[in-house]
C-alpha cells in the first residue's frame, strides 16, 4: 500500500511493560484493589508495549478500546500504531514521533492523533514533521480542566485504586500538560493554577513530588504547541452534547461549570488555534469517538 497511517493514541492508550511483565493493563489489574503503582521514575525499566486495541478481562472476553478503528484502518492503509510511554513529557514523545515520521520520508503519510495523541501530533507537525494529512480527534488544544480532578484525587480503573493513584499522576508531566494555561481553569478568576500554595491549601499536592517541575513542563508544552507552522490539510473530529467541565469549582469540584463537549474535552477546546481545518462532530463520548462508524467513514473520505 502506498498510504501509511500513523496512529498516536491518548494518555493511557498504550500498553506498558516493566522488567517483570505488563504493568498497564490487563484484567488481573482491573480486578485487584491494590498492587503496584505506575509512578514515573528515572530508569524504571518501563517501556511501551503497543497501542491498546482491547483489554483482556477473561480468557474469552476483552474490552474493546482502539480495536475497531485499528481494524478498519488496517484494511485501507499500511497501519503503523505509535505506542509510547504516555506518562512522560509530551515534548519528548513529539521528538520520538518526528524521528519515526522521518523514517517514512517519500511515502504518503497520514497522521491521526487522539486526545493527548492529537496534541503530540500537532506539536510534531508544527516543529518539523512532514505528513500529507493530519487528523486530530478529541484533542484538548485549550486544555481540559477535568484532568485536574484526576491529578488531585487520583482515579480508579475497575476495582483498582492504586494504579492511577494521585501519587502516580503527580509524577507524569503529560497529565499536567493536558491542563489549560493559567487563568483558564477555575470558576474563581483569582485562582491561579501556577500558585503552589493553592495546591497545598486544597490538599492536592503530593509530598516529595516535583510539582513545580510538572507545572513548568505544562507551560513550556503549551507555549510550544502554539508555535511554528502547520500548513497541512487537517480534519478535526470532536464530541458534542455531553456535559463537560469548562471551569473547576473550588474547593471540592462540586461547583464546576459544564458546557457541551465529549465529557472530557469541551467543543471550544477541541478546536485548534492558528490552523485551518475541516470539522466533523459526534455525540460519542471522548474515549469512543474513533469507534463511531460515521466518524470513521468521514475520516476515510477526508484521507482518500
Amino acid at each position: 500500500m502506498d498510504l501509511v497511517l500513523v496512529f498516536v493514541p491518548g494518555i493511557k492508550g498504550s500498553f506498558l511493560r516493566g522488567p517483570e511483565g505488563r504493568v498497564w493493563i490487563d484484567g488481573r489489574a482491573l480486578a485487584r484493589r491494590g498492587g503496584p503503582s505506575i509512578l514515573l521514575r528515572e530508569r524504571d525499566g518501563i517501556v511501551p508495549d503497543g497501542v491498546i486495541d482491547a483489554v483482556p478481562i477473561l480468557p474469552c472476553f476483552s474490552l474493546a478500546t482502539y480495536g475497531p478503528f485499528l481494524e478498519a484502518a488496517a484494511e485501507r492503509a499500511l497501519l503503523l500504531p505509535f505506542g509510547y510511554d504516555w506518562r512522560r513529557d509530551a515534548r519528548e514523545t513529539s521528538r520520538a514521533l518526528r524521528e519515526r515520521l522521518e523514517s517514512l520520508a517519500g511515502k504518503r503519510v497520514v497522521l491521526v492523533g487522539h486526545s493527548l495523541g492529537g496534541l503530540i501530533s500537532l506539536h510534531a507537525v508544527r516543529h518539523g514533521a512532514k505528513v500529507s494529512k493530519l487528523v486530530l480527534v478529541g484533542a484538548p488544544f485549550g486544555g481540559s480542566p477535568s484532568f485536574l480532578q484526576d491529578i488531585a484525587l487520583g482515579d480508579t480503573v475497575g476495582r483498582n485504586r492504586v494504579l492511577l493513584a494521585r501519587e502516580a499522576f503527580a509524577t507524569w508531566p503529560s497529565a499536567f500538560q493536558l491542563l489549560p494555561l493559567a487563568g483558564k481553569c477555575f470558576v474563581d478568576p483569582s485562582a491561579d493554577l501556577d500558585d503552589l500554595s493553592l495546591w497545598k491549601r486544597n490538599g492536592w499536592s503530593v509530598p516529595d513530588a516535583p510539582l513545580e517541575r510538572m507545572l513548568e513542563a505544562r507551560r513550556a508544552f503549551r507555549r510550544e504547541l502554539d508555535e511554528g507552522d502547520a500548513s497541512v490539510e487537517t480534519l478535526v473530529a470532536l464530541g458534542t452534547g455531553r456535559p463537560t467541565v469548562e471551569k473547576v469549582g473550588l474547593p471540592d469540584f462540586a461547583s464546576s461549570v459544564r458546557v457541551s463537549g465529549d465529557g472530557r474535552v469541551t467543543e471550544s477546546s477541541a478546536r485548534p488555534s492558528r490552523l485551518s481545518f475541516e470539522e466533523v462532530q459526534t455525540q460519542a463520548e471522548h474515549g469512543k469517538i474513533l469507534s463511531d462508524r460515521e466518524i470513521q467513514e468521514r475520516i476515510w473520505r477526508f484521507i482518500l
